[in-house]
Formats: structure tokens, sequence, C-alpha cells
């Protein structure tokens, strides 16, 4: 067993014994798309990632930003290495005028389809939907 450690309040916590991981991982990879051609300006915040093979190659997709974020794709080396350029995944849609979050990437009917979730703002109030783009 193996301890984790578990904020209840700042300043508090408590360990917790956890069986330890059913497959540990062997290589950990930092992917960085900021500041490649392309890609999110440098020291944005990307995170909700979403990676698939097609074609005999790696795609990787992520969001960048808090507020208004959008998505960018780019293809993978065998090392996980960004390989310029980036490609801004902007669609024109009523549905995301205020934000793209959250990527997934799947094939369906042997096409390439992104999932995501697209913001729009509604009285004041931001309403999310699920959309999917081919």
């Amino acid at each position: 067993m193996t301890q984790l450690v578990v904020p209840l309040a700042p300043g508090r916590h408590h360990l917790v014994d956890r069986p330890p991981p059913l497959c540990p991982p062997l290589s950990v990879t930092r992917v960085d798309l900021c500041g490649l051609e392309g890609g999110p300006a440098p020291g944005a915040q990307c995170f909700n990632c979403s990676l698939i093979e097609h074609g005999g190659r790696l795609l990787f997709d992520t969001r960048a930003g808090w507020s208004g974020s959008c998505l960018y794709a780019c293809w993978l080396d065998d090392a996980f290495r960004p390989v310029p350029p980036c490609k801004l995944l902007w669609p024109e849609h009523g549905l995301c005028k205020s934000g793209r979050e959250d990527p997934r990437l799947f094939r369906f009917g042997g096409k390439l389809h992104c999932l995501f979730v697209g913001e729009q703002v509604v009285r004041g109030r931001t309403v999310t939907h699920h959309l999917v783009m081919r």
C-alpha cells in the first residue's frame, strides 16, 4: 500500500492508504505547443488534451486558455514531440461563440471527429453544449 495526502481545508489534510497503480507509467513526457508556429502564445495554459493515431501518425489536440478558450491540433513524432505547424481549430458556430473546451478525438465510420464543449453566454449566464466537428 502507498499513502495519498488528501487535502481537507487550508492547512489540514489526512493520509489515505491506497493500492499501487495497476499499470505504473513507463515514462512521462511533457508536450508543449506554446510558441510553435501556429500554436498558442508562449506561456499559454494548455490542458484537457486528446491523442489519437491517424494515418500512421499521432494527432494531438488541446485546449488553450481559460475564458474564451480555443482548440489547437498538432502532429507528434515518435518521441511525442510536436511537429510544427500547429493548427487552430476554430469552429464557427453560435453555440461556441464564447469558447471551445475539452477536445476528444475519435474515429467514427472511418472518419476522424472531435467532440468538444462549446460555450455561449445567454442573458449573462454561461451555457455549455457538447458539439462534434469533422
